[in-house]
C-alpha cells in the first residue's frame, strides 16, 4: 500500500474479505473485519489474527471483528466490499441506514467534509492528478460507474451520486471506455496494454512527488 494509515472496514466473510482484511492491516491500516455470521466470527475475535500464505506463512493482527455492521463502519474513513456485485446493493442500503442512526455519526454536512477532506489527504487528488477524471472513467468503464451509481444514489444520496447523463449516452452508444476501444477517448490504434502499464506508473510519480511514498507490505514485514 502507499498511502498513508486510515481506520478501515473490511464487509464480507469470504476468502476475498479475509485476503484483504489480512493485506491491509499488514501495511499498517487499522482494520475491522464484518460479516453477518456473529458465530463464525468467535474464533477472530478471541485471537484477531489472520494467517497469510503468500512468500511466506505468518499471521498478520487486525484491530478487531464484529457482527454488528453499524459498529464495524463507524468512523471508518475506507470501506471496503470484496462481495459480489448481487450482494453490494443490500450491503451499501444497510451502511447507508446505519450512518443515519442519531449518534452514530456526525451530520450529513459534517460528514461529506470530513469524507472530502480525507479523500484528498490520503491520495484520491494525487490519484485524480495523475490520471484525470474522465480518464480514470474509461478505465474503468461507463457500465461500472452507471451501476455503482445507481446503487449509490438509492442508498444514500440521489441528488448527489447520481451518474451524469453523458455516462447514460455512452453505454447506449456502447463508448464504455478501454474495453470497446472508446469512451471519453478514442483508444483506436493505441497500444492499450502499454498505456495500462503506463497508468499506475503516474500515480506512483505523483506519491513519490509529494513524499508520501511507503514500502511495500512484503517489504516491510520480517
Amino acid at each position: 500500500m502507499y498511502c498513508m494509515p486510515m481506520k478501515t472496514a473490511v464487509l464480507g466473510g469470504g476468502h476475498g474479505a479475509y485476503a484483504a482484511a489480512a493485506d491491509l492491516a499488514a501495511a499498517g491500516h487499522e482494520v475491522v473485519l464484518w460479516r453477518r455470521d456473529a458465530a463464525a466470527l468467535d474464533a477472530l475475535r478471541a485471537d484477531p489474527r489472520i494467517v497469510r500464505k503468500d512468500s511466506a506463512v505468518r499471521s498478520v493482527a487486525i484491530a478487531g471483528a464484529s457482527a454488528d455492521l453499524g459498529a464495524a463502519i463507524a468512523g471508518a474513513e475506507l470501506i471496503v466490499v470484496p462481495l459480489l456485485a448481487t450482494a453490494q446493493g443490500d450491503v451499501a442500503r444497510a451502511c447507508a441506514a446505519s450512518r443515519r442512526r442519531p449518534g452514530r455519526l456526525p451530520a450529513a454536512g459534517k460528514l461529506r467534509q470530513l469524507r472530502d477532506g480525507a479523500a484528498r489527504a490520503r491520495g484520491l487528488g494525487l490519484r485524480f492528478a495523475a490520471l484525470g477524471v474522465v480518464e480514470f472513467i474509461d478505465v474503468g468503464g461507463a457500465d461500472l460507474l452507471h451501476h455503482a451509481s445507481r446503487e449509490m444514489a438509492a442508498a444514500v444520496d440521489a441528488a448527489r451520486d447520481a451518474a451524469p447523463a453523458i455516462v447514460a449516452a455512452h453505454i447506449a452508444a456502447n463508448r464504455l471506455g478501454q474495453k470497446t476501444g472508446s469512451g471519453f477517448y478514442d483508444y483506436a490504434g493505441r497500444d492499450r496494454a502499454a498505456y495500462r502499464r503506463d497508468l499506475p506508473g503516474r500515480t506512483l510519480a505523483m506519491v513519490r512527488h509529494a513524499g508520501l511514498w511507503r514500502p511495500s507490505a512484503e517489504d516491510a514485514l520480517p
